[in-house]
């Protein structure tokens, strides 16, 4: 009978039996989902723990590992701006991070954290990033 509703769902609306399956998995608040901060995530539409604190587009698992390896006496270079940033600010020293995209520059820089250095670099794709590759030299 489940897999019969499942069928019926599945044709009449792919999200409706995905929100059927999300439900049953969310309920409890020791379910992963919850645990993790994925439904957080799903529901804020960016990428969140359990108490809502940015993390990078990345794997629950990975976010976990580099954690428990992050510390204050670190500093970090990265390429690519946004949670990421975020989240190393809070977990390291300092954050060089530098990105290619203007508008998202503008916007990321207006709410960057204070131990972090925000540049903007250009990327050319013929000359395999250019600027923007080699802004971990500077």
């Amino acid at each position: 009978m489940k897999q019969a509703v499942k069928k019926i769902l599945s044709r009449i609306s792919p999200r409706l039996l995905f929100a059927s399956q999300v439900y049953r998995y969310t309920r409890s608040s020791s379910s992963y989902y919850v645990k993790t901060g994925y439904l957080r995530s799903m529901i804020e539409g960016k990428p969140v723990d359990k108490d809502g604190s940015p993390i990078p587009w990345m794997n629950y698992c990975i976010v976990k590992f580099l954690k428990e390896r992050l510390n204050k006496n670190m500093s970090l270079f990265e390429y690519g701006s946004g949670f990421s940033t975020r989240f190393y600010a809070q977990n390291v020293k300092s954050v060089v991070s530098v990105e290619h995209d203007k508008k998202w520059f503008a916007m990321l820089k207006e709410d960057t954290p204070a131990n972090c250095k925000a540049l903007y670099a250009e990327y050319n794709q013929e000359l395999m990033g250019g600027e923007y590759s080699q802004t971990v030299k500077k």
